[in-house]
């Protein structure tokens, strides 16, 4: 798992009312445990924190529950329990100088705009992918911006892939785009959010009629999923399918 802070067109450090966060926009931390544990100064109330890491080994966390803070002195000994409860290579050293910080979650869900979850697929699961591009006047039809006839059939350019199960069964989808830090030219590079290289973009899945193998036009009542419509390297989801 991971998160981060989208800036919004911004860069640096996240600040909140005057005040440095220690937070990075746009910039990817670990998050590498969920933790519930008992307070024994109010036991109908758990502590909810999590332990996040900056990949760069600083630049850490300056509010509630930080390096230092008077809410790690206060718990040290409740935390340090759990911390040795761990499985030997989950540890860590608490207070040390390596990227890695606590947030309460109440914190962390204020101050983060998006969760990354890399699934590890179980090995039942087959997977398949496809290679494929949009090409101006062949196949890209766009989005329907109107609901009128042609431009319901111009949607119908953009690739498709046909998927038939021989049963019900639920399908993971993966629409990725090749990455925006990718120079497209020797001493070429470009700065998040990436316009130059990364488009808007979304993946659908419709539900056809018996032997079809082609959607000749966009069917808002035969949709099965709908992604967002977002600039990013990767655009993915989950649907079931009968």
């Amino acid at each position: 798992m991971g998160c981060s802070i989208k800036g919004n067109g911004k860069e640096g450090q996240l600040i909140v009312d005057g005040a440095p966060t220690g937070l990075i926009l746009n910039h990817a931390y670990s998050l590498n445990d969920i933790m519930e544990i008992e307070d024994p100064y109010d036991k109908n109330k758990p502590l909810r924190l999590l332990r996040l890491r900056n990949p760069w080994g600083n630049s850490e966390w300056l509010g509630a529950w930080s390096d230092g803070s008077e809410e790690i002195t206060k718990y040290k000994a409740v935390i340090e329990k759990y911390i040795h409860s761990l499985a030997p290579d989950e540890q860590f050293e608490l207070g040390a100088d390596d990227g890695t910080f606590m947030m309460h979650y109440s914190d962390w869900k204020e101050n983060f705009s998006t969760l990354f979850l890399n699934l590890d697929f179980p090995e039942d699961w087959t997977g398949v992918r496809f290679n494929s591009s949009w090409v101006k006047g062949e196949s890209s039809g766009g989005l329907p911006n109107t609901y009128t006839d042609d431009v319901r059939k111009r949607f119908a350019k953009n690739p498709q892939f046909l998927i038939k199960p021989a049963a019900d069964c639920e399908i993971m989808i993966s629409m990725a785009q090749l990455g925006g830090r990718l120079p497209t030219q020797p001493g070429l590079y470009y700065d998040y959010p990436f316009a130059d290289t990364l488009k808007y973009a979304c993946v659908s899945v419709f539900h056809l009629p018996m032997n079809a193998r082609y959607l000749e036009k966009f069917d808002k009542d035969t949709i099965t999923y709908l992604s967002p419509i977002k600039r990013e390297r990767e655009n993915s989801g989950r649907c079931q399918l009968k």
